[in-house]
């Protein structure tokens, strides 16, 4: 099933990169959230990676869900949900940024737009 994904800045402000000759520069901040997701979908069981673009202000991206079957030790089935991969690739980010002292840590924005939506939709029937 997809999940698409919506990630703001902090107060909507560009600190992913800036628009030059109508492409993405990214800056520090936006090469942490780019590299920082292409990670984070190889380790999160059942969630991979479709389409992701980081803009300045924000990150649009699809992941993919897949149900996992593995059996863990505690029962469940190891399968990541959408909420907890948003969480996890928040907080991995957020930890690389304070660490290379690129900002305070206030990365993302906390209201509607950090969050991720699931649907049954194909989502290749959505126009461009």
């Amino acid at each position: 099933m997809p999940g698409f994904v919506t990630l703001c800045a902090e107060d909507h402000r560009c600190d992913f990169g800036e628009v030059k000759d109508d492409i993405v520069a990214l800056t520090p901040l936006g090469h942490i959230i780019h590299n920082t997701w292409v990670e984070a979908c190889s380790f999160c069981t059942g969630v991979s990676a479709d389409a992701f673009v980081v803009m300045p202000n924000h990150l649009h991206a699809i992941v993919l869900l897949h149900n996992d079957t593995t059996n863990r030790n505690d029962g469940r089935d190891g399968t990541t949900g959408l909420s907890s991969f948003i969480r996890r690739f928040k907080t991995l980010s957020t930890f690389r940024v304070v660490r290379t002292a690129v900002c305070d840590g206030r990365c993302y924005d906390a209201g509607a737009c950090g969050r991720g939506r699931t649907t049954s939709t194909s989502y290749e029937t959505i126009p461009p």
